[in-house]
């Protein structure tokens, strides 16, 4: 069965994964880094940044370091450019001072540094939020059109917590709908301010990308107790695209018995030919309950019927919790 995007929590990596170790026989590595980083020739200035990335660098150290790898920003190797990025999201507020080189570097030609960029200024915090409209622009630029990844971008955003979310209601009217998409994934991350957000999300709903609509419903279901949502959930029912429906099914099993009214439209897809969107109507409508007893006709029929095991085995489950037994 296909679900909702599961967000993973995950965190800016203290070194670069790409570095070879470096263990130079100086005793000060600080120092020997920053002084190769000097140099001209590309490969020595790759191998000062792995091994300015493999240091701990301690808090009173940052200071003599902060040149380097602001030089390092800008260098004309992408891997230094990512490896600077991820020691300065390692900083946290003191990186303050990088913020305007890390916003240049969200339009990078490299996906790696834009991202790597983006998640530093999320790590740094409510400090950079003038990053926001910057991060929000950079939405659509870091995805793959066949996989639609914005957890990159909408993570870091959703770092910046209740800042960022006027920009993001603003950015669901976007001209660009990656950016629509995005803005609806970073407020699903986010999951507050439901009576200021979910009325924003509702009149995306009808949005004519499917990505956008996608994301809209998944975000909805982290404010099932706002006025208009579970109507908006039972429209999104009936959408053109497979893929929303099913968003919309396993939103609605969230919200459980809350759900009750969208129990006619996930009857209605326990006859669909699509197998998921069958399967994941049945199990919405165990999660809904003994306010689904309208379905047990059907889920019993289905319990016998149905084409897959393992549906038979989910209508019987359904059944189970419908009946409260």
């Amino acid at each position: 069965m296909k679900a909702i995007t599961i967000i993973l929590l995950i965190s800016i990596p203290l070194s670069a994964p790409f570095c070879t170790k470096v263990s130079p026989k100086k005793e000060n590595r600080l120092e020997k880094a920053i002084a190769d980083y000097e140099s001209d020739n590309p490969d020595v200035r790759c191998l000062a940044i792995c091994l300015l990335s493999e240091s701990r660098i301690k808090p009173e150290d940052r200071k003599i370091v902060f040149p380097t790898l602001q030089k390092a920003l800008k260098d004309e190797n992408p891997e230094v450019r990512s490896i600077a990025a991820t020691i300065f999201g390692s900083w946290g507020q003191e990186a303050l001072e990088a913020v305007p080189a890390l916003i240049e570097l969200l339009n990078d030609e490299s996906k790696k540094v834009r991202e790597m960029a983006a998640m530093t200024l999320g790590a740094i915090g409510p400090s950079a939020k003038v990053a926001i409209p910057a991060l929000i622009e950079t939405l659509d630029k870091n995805i793959d059109k066949n996989k639609h990844e914005y957890f990159p971008i909408a993570f870091p955003i959703s770092q910046f917590g209740q800042d960022a979310i006027p920009y993001l209601i603003d950015a669901l009217k976007h001209e660009r709908e990656g950016v629509r998409a995005g803005a609806a994934a970073a407020l699903c991350i986010i999951g507050s301010n439901g009576e200021e957000v979910a009325p924003a999300l509702i009149s995306t709903i009808d949005d004519d990308y499917p990505m956008v609509r996608r994301n809209v419903v998944g975000a909805l279901s982290k404010f099932g107790g706002e006025p208009g949502v579970v109507a908006a959930l039972c429209q999104a029912l009936e959408d053109a695209d497979p893929e929303v429906i099913n968003c919309a099914i396993l939103a609605l099993g969230l919200l459980g018995p809350q759900a009750e009214p969208s129990v006619p439209g996930l009857i209605k897809l326990l006859d669909n030919e699509i197998y998921y969107l069958r399967g994941n109507a049945i199990s919405a409508l165990g999660k809904i309950g003994p306010k689904a007893s309208e379905a047990l006709p059907k889920l019993r029929e289905l319990s016998e019927t149905d084409e897959l095991i393992r549906f038979r085995e989910s209508a019987k489950e359904a059944i189970s919790k419908i009946e409260d037994i």
